[in-house]
């Protein structure tokens, strides 16, 4: 759970990076033109370092963000993107009081609070807290510039409900966001599931046929990491059909899970062990050479015969071993397959390399 709540920062973070880079490029463009046309005359140069001051930080600020989204420093871009929220908005703020107060116009406060929200993912409590903190400067710098007490509270009442409008996007945003994430990854996990289940014996739980030949192909031509000398142990239950004749099939059905159990147990997290069909399994034994075989298969064949199925029933098994050796999947099958019917037509319970 925790490392999917991070994944989702993560990707919030990433996501808002990019559009601060983006909007941040081409803001900073929009505004040295303008720069350039207010020298030349075409605009009032009132405003000319107000504006100045804002480039000169996207000309620090994008530059060292956009280092830091290389190298994916997810750290300190998830630092940097609050301050870049804070100064557009400390600035926002600054300059609506500085232009246009005196006209008791709040745009330039609305319009960036607003964008902030709409464009970009906080958290709840973070966009609680920067605008509930930018509020407070934005009355601050109203009390200093504006003198009649019935203008101030007028204009704090506006900034007031357009930070509380804000807030409000901003959660709504948030918890859309997080909302489609949420099912993102539920769909993602479902269809893993899925594909696994396709994957694997109904009954045992372990790989079937198709994910045995798929693993198979991929080993031979080097395309999984199982070594270049692998071995494959080809497993089959002794005298099964004395026991479903005897027991019935529910309890052969047991004596399958019991032995696929043991398996599991009995083999390395590098293995991979597969229903073949019926009564028969099948190991792959990764970096496994045909010493190590010979003593994993001969401890498979003395553990399975230790125990009884349900405290009743001796269940022993006959294995066949074939090394891999630049052979074809196929012909590495057979082998296996061959040693394996040596095994059970020589007493059967014994391995044949």
């Amino acid at each position: 759970m925790t490392e999917m709540i991070n994944e989702f920062k993560h990707s919030m973070t990433k996501s808002n990076v990019i559009r601060i880079l983006i909007i941040g490029i081409i803001y900073t463009a929009m505004e040295l033109v303008g720069l350039l046309l207010s020298s030349l005359g075409f605009f009032e140069s009132d405003i000319r370092l107000y504006v100045a001051i804002i480039v000169i930080f996207h000309l620090v600020y994008l530059p060292i963000t956009f280092s830091l989204h290389r190298k994916n420093d997810i750290k300190i871009l998830s630092k940097m993107q609050y301050v870049y929220f804070y100064v557009i908005l400390s600035w926002g703020s600054v300059f609506n009081v500085l232009m246009y107060i005196e006209e008791e116009d709040i745009t330039i406060y609305s319009i960036v609070m607003l964008l902030i929200s709409a464009m970009f993912i906080l958290r709840p409590l973070v966009s609680r807290i920067m605008y509930a903190l930018n509020f407070l400067l934005f009355s601050g710098l109203i009390y200093l510039n504006v003198s009649e007490s019935l203008v101030v509270n007028q204009l704090l009442f506006k900034s007031l409900i357009v930070t509380v409008i804000a807030v409000a996007i901003s959660n709504t945003n948030y918890a859309v966001r997080k909302k489609l994430n949420d099912s993102q990854n539920d769909l993602i996990r479902l269809n893993k599931k899925l594909k696994d289940q396709a994957l694997r014996d109904s009954l045992t739980n372990l790989y079937n046929n198709g994910y045995l030949f798929d693993f198979l192909e991929k080993a031979v031509s080097n395309k999984v990491h199982c070594g270049s000398n692998f071995s494959f142990l080809m497993i089959d239950i002794d005298n099964f059909k004395l026991i479903n004749d005897q027991y019935g099939h529910l309890f052969g059905d047991q004596v399958i899970k019991s032995v696929a159990s043991k398996l599991e147990k009995l083999t390395r997290d590098t293995d991979v062990v597969c229903r073949y069909g019926g009564e028969e399994f099948v190991v792959i034994l990764c970096h496994a050479d045909i010493e190590m075989a010979k003593q994993i298969a001969e401890r498979i064949r003395l553990e399975i015969a230790k125990e009884k199925v349900e405290n009743e029933v001796a269940v022993t098994v006959s294995i066949g071993v074939s090394i891999y050796d630049n052979q074809e999947a196929l012909a590495l099958i057979k082998e296996a397959d061959d040693k394996l019917y040596l095994a059970k037509n020589s007493g059967k319970n014994k391995v044949v390399i």
